[in-house]
């Protein structure tokens, strides 16, 4: 996947690959790719036949309609502060910070097929389905690089996003079907509690230079570090200054 995917496109394809996996076997779907395409309904039949090269009415298609930002999980730490993934080079300078913004993503679901008992199947199984604590399980994966770029490692943080179902509404063509035939469409509302990400490299604290000055007998200051070009040496002569005029 490239590096410029959207974390709310892998979502899509995350609900696109639970929809196959759950459903597939009730439409004899052969493949993913094949089977469940990311289009709204209105052309999802054209889509669907460039695809496989045929047409061929069995298949599922799925339709975000709705990104929100949900106010009520943005309380979390991970949303406020972010959270620290690791070191990112070998020299341990680089440090992951990932920030996270909670939203709510409405999703339309249509099954089509032929069969009209295929969609009472599918209602079954949608049905059930609410009953096992429904979610949408995803890997993020941060890769660490050495000072070349090249990649030292890598960590997985799985992230397990609730799923909300809804109301099943029937939009088959049965009216129709003497000037277009029969299409058995059942339409089903998927909403997922989501996030997304901002992902950032901060500077590690390396080291802390401290000028100690003795106050019980100001005449006497030991420096900690030695002076590099790092230290304020302004602020120090000017500390200087101080000890001359009090002494």
């Amino acid at each position: 996947m490239a590096a410029s995917t959207s974390f709310l496109y892998v979502t899509d394809l995350g609900l696109r690959a639970l929809l196959y996996s759950k459903f597939g076997d009730i439409l004899n779907l052969e493949s993913v790719n094949k089977g469940v395409i990311i289009s709204p309904k209105e052309i999802a039949l054209r889509e669907m036949a460039e695809k496989r090269g045929v047409v061929e009415l069995e298949f599922i298609n799925i339709w975000r309609t709705r990104t929100a930002p949900s106010w009520d999980r943005q309380r979390t730490p991970t949303a406020r502060r972010g959270m620290t993934m690791g070191y990112t080079n070998a020299n341990q300078t680089d440090i992951d910070i990932v920030k996270a913004m909670a939203v709510d993503l409405s999703y339309e679901v249509w099954f089509w097929t032929h069969d009209r008992d295929k969609l009472n199947l599918i209602a079954e199984r949608y049905l059930f389905w609410q009953h096992s604590n429904p979610n949408l399980n995803i890997n993020y994966t941060v890769n660490r690089v050495d000072d070349e770029g090249q990649d030292i490692d890598s960590e997985a943080y799985p992230i397990e996003l609730d799923m909300h179902f809804g109301e099943m509404v029937d939009e088959s063509t049965i009216s129709r079907k003497f000037e277009e035939g029969t299409m058995h469409i059942m339409r089903v509302p998927i909403s997922i509690d989501g996030w997304v990400f901002a992902y950032t490299t901060v500077k590690s604290i390396q080291s802390i230079h401290v000028t100690w000055y003795d106050q019980d007998s100001i005449t006497d200051y030991e420096e900690i570090i030695v002076e590099d070009s790092n230290q304020d040496t302004e602020m120090e002569e000017t500390l200087r200054l101080r000890v001359e005029i009090i002494t």
